[in-house]
């Protein structure tokens, strides 16, 4: 009840203003009205669209990149396939396949060392490794080698990895390994 009678307040002092009063009144109510719809409906809404288009151009950007590496993936298993095929009767030495993929990735003059070793796993598996230590590598080269050494056709991993920066530079100590079975 008690509302009703302060509106029936309001509306006789409303009514008691001039003319003038009465406008200022309303322009003092309309100016509100709409400072609270901008500041808590607009611009709310205005930067959750934001966000909203900002988050799907990323999104798209993603999906590129995944198109891409889906690309990639493809090309490398038909390389593999066909390297697989070409190289069937030899047989396959860690040592050398190292060796090559730091040539083509132009790491051999920062090489300080290669040291095979090799493990007995159980009666069917033996785990096979080279240690290497590369001084002076840049992360360009260092990631193209990686690069070659994924795409080689026999699962080789990385069984140990010891990175230290030394300026743009790194000097690495790495194992790659591979699984063979008898």
């Amino acid at each position: 009840m008690w509302n009703l009678k302060f509106l029936s307040v309001l509306k006789d002092r409303y009514y008691s203003f001039s003319v003038r009063e009465q406008l200022a009144v309303l322009l003092g109510i309309w100016a509100l009205t709409f400072f609270i719809l901008f500041q808590f409906v607009f611009f709310p809404m205005n930067d959750r669209r934001a966000g909203l288009e900002s988050s799907v151009r990323g999104k798209e950007r993603d999906l590129l990149k995944l198109k891409e590496m889906i690309i990639q993936v493809k090309r490398l298993e038909q390389y593999k396939t066909t390297d697989i095929e070409k190289r069937e009767g030899e047989p396959f030495n860690l040592f050398s396949v190292l060796d090559k993929l730091a040539n083509e990735s132009k790491l051999t003059d920062n090489m300080d060392y290669m040291k095979p070793g090799n493990i007995q796993l159980d009666g069917l598996r033996e785990e096979k490794w080279v240690e290497m230590k590369l001084s002076r590598v840049t992360l360009n080269e260092f990631t193209r080698f990686l690069y070659n050494l994924n795409a080689f056709e026999k699962e080789i991993y990385i069984k140990r990895l010891s990175v230290r920066k030394e300026g743009d530079y790194l000097n690495l100590i790495l194992q790659p390994a591979v699984v063979e079975v008898r």
